[in-house]
């Protein structure tokens, strides 16, 4: 993620033209519905070797239990990196709270975390990896 909003909104266009009943257009009904889409929401990654550290599911909070984020997941397996679902509860502009729990192994344990815990929590994806980049570029001992 850029460390700037680049434009406040997202644009809708690309997310409204691969849809089946525009898709359906170009391709016959059944082309257009296999082409299955879903945008990755947070990739937790390294900014010295861009090597991805965690996939998040995002939504915001708005009392669900579930989101279904089975892609996520067999994406994170196929990566071998961890992956989880995030609510996140706003008041008054800023976010206040989080609900997270795995994707992958025990996907059943949920965690209300505040903001500095979530901060930490992603943290913890940088710590635990060994980026032989960082070490250099900082002059962090390796061992």
């Amino acid at each position: 993620m850029s460390d700037k909003e680049q434009y406040g909104t997202r644009d809708l266009t690309y997310s409204n033209w691969h849809r089946w009943k525009s898709t359906r257009r170009f391709l016959s009904d059944f082309d257009a519905w296999k082409l299955g889409m879903i945008d990755i929401d947070d990739v937790e990654y390294c900014r010295w070797c861009s090597e991805p550290l965690a996939l998040i599911e995002l939504a915001q909070d708005v009392g669900q239990g579930h989101k279904c984020a089975k892609v996520t997941a067999n994406l994170a397996d196929l990566a071998t990196r961890p992956a989880y679902r995030c609510f996140y509860a706003i008041s008054q502009g800023d976010i206040v709270q989080f609900r997270v729990a795995p994707l992958t192994m025990n996907g059943d344990r949920e965690y209300t975390m505040s903001p500095a815990e979530y901060a930490r929590f992603l943290l913890g994806f940088h710590e635990r990896h060994d980026c032989p980049k960082r070490h250099k570029a900082t002059g962090e001992d390796a061992t």
